[in-house]
């Protein structure tokens, strides 16, 4: 909901209602922060979610939230890219080994 109306309201609209307290901001604790990290590091696709729910907010705090999150999946996807890479060189360097170096069109079938 506080998502839909950030949509909705100019940016002085939103500081106007953040100033009167009719608008929450999220409360960032450490504990919070920890999970959120993690979950953006190892479940990469989810830590965007957060990323750019918080990103939207004006409290620099939980701006830098959102924007670690987002980085922090972001490095998360390149490295997964990169060590599936890397592992599907080295499996393909091993059965070409196995095969005497030879390809899949000279085995005969």
């Amino acid at each position: 909901m506080l998502s839909y109306l950030m949509m909705l309201l100019t940016e002085a609209d939103l500081d106007k209602l953040i100033a009167e307290k009719q608008v929450n901001l999220p409360s960032i604790t450490v504990g919070k922060q920890i999970i959120i990290y993690l979950v953006s590091f190892f479940l990469p696709p989810f830590g965007l979610g957060w990323g750019f729910k918080y990103i939207r907010f004006h409290d620099e705090k939980v701006k830098k939230v959102g924007l670690i999150a987002i980085i922090l999946t972001i490095v998360s996807i390149i490295l997964t890219i990169w060590i599936s890479k890397s592992f599907m060189n080295s499996y393909s360097k091993t059965i070409n080994s196995i095969n005497g170096g030879m390809g899949i069109e000279n085995l005969g079938y």
